[in-house]
């Protein structure tokens, strides 16, 4: 998993370097936030009522080239921060993460302007759980883990160098299942601060259009493996295999936007394990079918999918479920990502995923 998110980030990398210095406005940020822990299960409740505060330090890039433009019909940013976070709660402790984000706006040539921010990284964890030093933490268990955040922000242009800016966040950190217990941390924040940019932000004038993505094909079909491991409970180093197939229909209805439906199927060694343990024979097989959004942004791709359970084991796990992957287009076939899927805000594992486009 740190492997994968290393080549993530490379290729995000890759993505900014390929810019040349007319194509984008640099700027930079520092801003501090205050919120609130939710307290989602039994298990978590002794984290209800802390108030995580923190500070963020970010750098990114307002892109204004006519390559974007024709990809979105939109200048969106794309960048990094580093967060630093105290939850308020010694058993939780603090974090740093390090994410990176993208960012398009709205009515991007007026002084006020709107946007949405999806970010995601590494983050790195003070007071993991113990079972004899710290064992009432059942929020995260390893050092390292993954933050996921999206908020919705509103950007104010005090003079051409300076922009106040608020957001409203809701953030989440967890190990994807990886190891137990992770309960995980989920925590909405007010972000207040300032951005700064050397250089005047001018949005060049261009026409919308019908852009790159916007094909005469907008119906594809994704076949997709996916795999994960984990410990079949809390406190164990042996590691289960958790994966399967999916089958995705897509629709594009904009620019940038997609409708998905599709189903899948799970094979999960961790919760046969569990029943070989006292002696049941459940069919500890999943099957599942989905319905969800994709945000397309370049070879970019950020999937959001609501799943109901045809087939489970009832004592494991709820009807329902979600799943959030981030993934990147090789070519007109091949695709990667790195998914979570959870049941409610309790994340069951962290995948890796390559598709495959059939049409």
């Amino acid at each position: 998993m740190k492997n994968w998110l290393i080549l993530l980030f490379t290729i995000i990398q890759a993505q900014l370097s390929g810019q040349t210095p007319d194509s984008f406005i640099s700027n930079w940020g520092l801003s501090s936030h205050y919120g609130f822990i939710f307290a989602h299960s039994k298990d978590v409740q002794n984290t209800e009522g802390a108030n995580p505060i923190g500070f963020q330090i970010e750098y990114a890039k307002n892109l204004i080239d006519s390559n974007t433009w024709n990809l979105c019909n939109c200048y969106p940013r794309k960048g990094y921060f580093l967060q630093y976070m105290n939850y308020d709660r010694g058993l939780l402790g603090s974090s740093v993460a390090f994410a990176g984000f993208i960012e398009p706006f709205f009515n991007y040539k007026q002084p006020l302007r709107f946007s949405l921010k999806g970010a995601a990284g590494p983050a790195w964890l003070s007071n993991p759980y113990h079972p004899s030093s710290n064992p009432s933490n059942q929020s995260y268990s390893l050092p390292i883990s993954a933050y996921i955040g999206l908020g919705i922000g509103i950007h104010y242009s005090i003079n051409k160098h300076w922009q106040i800016k608020t957001y409203g966040h809701y953030n989440h950190i967890s190990n994807g299942g990886l190891k137990e217990p992770n309960k995980g941390i989920n925590w909405p924040t007010l972000e207040v601060g300032l951005t700064y940019l050397p250089q005047p932000l001018l949005f060049p004038n261009r026409s919308r259009g019908k852009t790159t993505q916007w094909k005469s094909n907008r119906h594809h079909l994704d076949i997709i493996g996916f795999f994960s491991t984990k410990t079949a409970k809390a406190g164990e180093k042996k590691r289960y295999g958790i994966g399967g197939v999916q089958l995705v229909f897509s629709r594009q209805i904009s620019s940038i936007n997609q409708l998905r439906l599709g189903t899948e199927w799970f094979g999960d060694a961790a919760t046969r394990e569990l029943e070989q343990r006292v002696n049941r024979n459940t069919n500890t097989q999943r099957i599942g079918m989905s319905v969800g959004h994709g945000f397309m942004m370049g070879k970019f791709l950020f999937t959001q999918e609501f799943g109901v359970y045809l087939m489970r084991p009832v004592n494991y796990f709820r009807p329902v479920y979600q799943r959030y992957t981030l993934w990147y287009q090789f070519n007109e076939h091949v695709q990667a990502g790195m998914g979570l899927l959870a049941h409610g805000h309790v994340a069951n594992f962290l995948d890796v995923k390559l598709g495959y486009r059939i049409k």
